[in-house]
């Protein structure tokens, strides 16, 4: 174990016109005119009477969520009155599809920074349901509904949004995403629609109070792939990445000093499939995110962040490792990350007052033990005009390479360690702490408390991280030293430091 560090008006009828005799009625041509496409046919109470003739249907009431739908014989119904109707859900997505309406669609605050070009639609969205694998009309349309208020931001590269009309890009059609694009719905724009009740699952699925406090992610990761991230509006909204990876959540929540506390859920669909296709449709409608992998779905995962404040203990869960943060400027985040089979991978990230940040992960198989051979530890360093020389040194292990090496100021060095190599490192270290000196600050990482040697790499690890005097040139400077004396002696013999090291 390790401590902390030592330092309405009323209404009035009108009145009744006169009564007026009433033209006779005209007569119909012989030949009924061609009818439309139905996703066209709605517009009108002729193209309702239309597709009552020619499927049965016969559209009873428009409301102000849309236009709701009945059978002519009774059978299936779709409501809009703030919800979508129990034949909608109960398809799990099969034989639903959902769409805008460019015409209808207004793109405000579009602009370009940084290779990302953002802007946000309000749009009218559809929705319609046909007969197919778990309805009892197959082929036959037995719902549809307009005039569905959308509202969601855009981002995506650059290059990508060039030759893309913004009104038609939508998550409600996701193939209209160029690869790279992420569109953010917040929950609380659609709290009085028939989305409310996808939102409110959501919600309850990723601990979030009400609907209003929830909003999804939608990636699309490949040419048919798309990515539903879903979660406290906070933790959304800190996802600002175009083209990256959503595997790495835990780093983003972990830096993210505004949140708290957040769970996330998160799955991968394959469009291209009928089941991945179903499965992106049932969330929209249902706000049911997959609990498992399957064909057409992937990377299912519950993705769990807490915040550590100073006197917090870290140990939950963290196999033999214990933290301690004591002393008012120490923070440390945890993000757990669990997969359907029951493995779980753990993300630390800890700063001890102005030293170099630290990060550790861990990884748990089904049984809630840890697989020691994919633990981590990783440490970022600023370069500048003092310490770029010490560093050059101490990662190629040639003092001719202090000014010609991998550093220069103004780099971002990250050392990441195996729990092999940071045993090799504390063995070192504690060979360069015995060669003397008078370097003896190399002795507050090799010995605990009780002036014992520390024989564990995680200890040692967390020492790194620890002590005062961590800063980027105090960082460097032991590491150019542990090199020299790595032999246990300081006669200008430099070893290559183990671990990873790159430069950006």
């Amino acid at each position: 174990m390790i401590d902390g560090p030592r330092k309405p008006r009323p209404s009035v009828a009108p009145a009744k016109p006169a009564t007026v005799a009433k033209p006779p009625p005209k007569a119909r041509p012989s030949t009924p005119p061609p009818a439309k496409k139905f996703n066209d046919a709605y517009s009108t109470g002729r193209a309702r009477a239309l597709q009552q003739k020619t499927t049965g249907f016969t559209a009873t009431s428009t409301t102000k969520g849309g236009t709701s739908i009945t059978p002519a014989d009774g059978g299936i119904s779709l409501s809009a009155n703030g919800s979508f109707s129990t034949e909608l859900k109960n398809a799990k997505g099969y034989g639903v599809s959902f769409g805008v309406s460019a015409q209808a669609s207004v793109v405000t605050k579009n602009e370009t920074k940084d290779g990302v070009t953002s802007f946000s639609v309000s749009t009218d969205a559809s929705v319609s349901i046909t007969g197919g694998a778990n309805t009892p009309q197959a082929g036959l349309t037995v719902g549809h509904t307009e005039g569905i208020k959308a509202s969601y931001e855009v981002r995506m590269p650059e290059a990508a949004a060039k030759g893309v009309n913004p009104a038609t890009v939508s998550p409600f059609d996701p193939m209209s995403m160029p690869t790279g694009t992420v569109i953010t719905m917040n929950g609380s724009q659609y709290s009085t629609n028939e989305f409310k009740a996808t939102f409110k699952n959501l919600a309850l699925a990723t601990k979030v109070t009400n609907e209003s406090g929830v909003s999804v992610a939608v990636e699309k990761t490949g040419a048919t792939t798309v990515r539903v991230t879903a979660g406290p509006t906070a933790a959304i909204d800190a996802y600002n990445g175009v083209g990256v990876d959503f595997g790495v959540a835990g780093v983003m929540l972990g830096r993210n000093d505004k949140l708290a506390s957040a769970t996330l859920k998160t799955a991968e669909f394959d469009l291209a499939t009928p089941e991945g296709k179903a499965a992106y449709n049932d969330f929209l409608a249902n706000g049911t995110l997959p609990k498992d992998n399957g064909k057409g779905i992937s990377n299912v995962a519950t993705i769990e962040k807490l915040d550590y404040s100073s006197q917090t203990r870290l140990d939950a869960n963290l196999g033999p490792l214990e933290i301690s943060l004591g002393g008012a400027q120490n923070t440390g985040a945890r993000v757990e990350t669990t997969l359907p089979d029951g493995t779980k991978s753990v993300s630390v990230d800890l700063q001890y007052s102005g030293n170099v940040p630290m990060n550790i992960t861990q990884k748990f198989d089904k049984n809630g033990k840890e697989i020691l051979s994919e633990r981590r530890y990783t440490y970022s360093l600023q370069a500048d005009d003092n310490n770029t020389q010490l560093l050059n040194v101490a990662i190629t292990g040639d003092v001719n390479k202090a000014q010609s090496g991998p550093v220069k100021p103004g780099q971002t060095v990250t050392m990441q360690f195996t729990e092999e190599q940071m045993r090799q490192y504390m063995t070192m270290t504690q060979k360069a702490s015995d060669a003397g000196m008078g370097y003896d600050e190399l002795d507050v990482l090799v010995k605990d408390y009780d002036d014992k040697l520390i024989n564990s790499p995680e200890d040692f690890a967390l020492a790194l991280g620890r002590n005062l005097n961590g800063g980027d040139y105090a960082q460097a400077e032991r590491m150019f030293n542990i090199s020299d004396a790595a032999d246990g002696q300081y006669d200008g013999e430099y070893t290559k430091l183990p671990g990873t090291f790159v430069v950006s």
